[in-house]
């Protein structure tokens, strides 16, 4: 596996590659966040227990995110030699990026939902305040992730939007 920024930030690769990237950055950030959050579960603390907590499923999720992303960008790649490839690109690339816009949008609202968790049932419950800045911690980064990935799409005219 490649590491994580190896690639630079462009989205002038063909969009299978560019989801590739994308993808692998993703998985990088996943298996991470299952590393910390198998470490975290084995503190005393139930506020850390609780970031774990959320750390491992997030990494779980993205995982499978990152992999299927792979795959399926990998299998659609094959259509690149279609007569019809200019569309079947075009297309791609406006749907990544309605994608990550649409992700950066509920990464808002899982961290509205994280810190709301935290500040009504985490004021009772330290496992309960830990999980809702666990999810802080993972709608913030999304967040960011998406976004950048999004803009980079923009600035190098790739968005193709209608």
């Amino acid at each position: 596996m490649k590491a994580p920024f190896s690639e630079p930030y462009t989205a002038r690769h063909n969009i299978w590659e560019f989801q590739s990237i994308v993808s692998r950055r993703l998985l990088w950030w996943a298996v991470g966040n299952v590393v910390v959050g198998v470490w975290l579960q084995q503190r005393r603390s139930k506020f850390l227990r609780g970031v774990g907590m959320q750390s491992i499923s997030w990494g779980a999720i993205n995982a499978m995110i990152a992999v299927g992303g792979s795959g399926i960008a990998h299998l659609r790649q094959r259509s690149h030699d279609n007569p019809l490839a200019e569309q079947v690109v075009a297309k791609e690339h406006r749907n990544l990026f309605r994608a990550l816009w649409i992700n950066a949008i509920l990464d808002v609202f899982y961290v509205i939902g994280g810190v709301v968790l935290a500040l009504t049932r985490g004021t009772r419950d330290r496992l309960m305040s830990g999980s809702g800045w666990g999810i802080v911690i993972q709608g913030f980064f999304l967040f960011v992730f998406d976004v950048i990935h999004a803009v980079v799409m923009s600035a190098d005219g790739q968005d193709d939007d209608d």
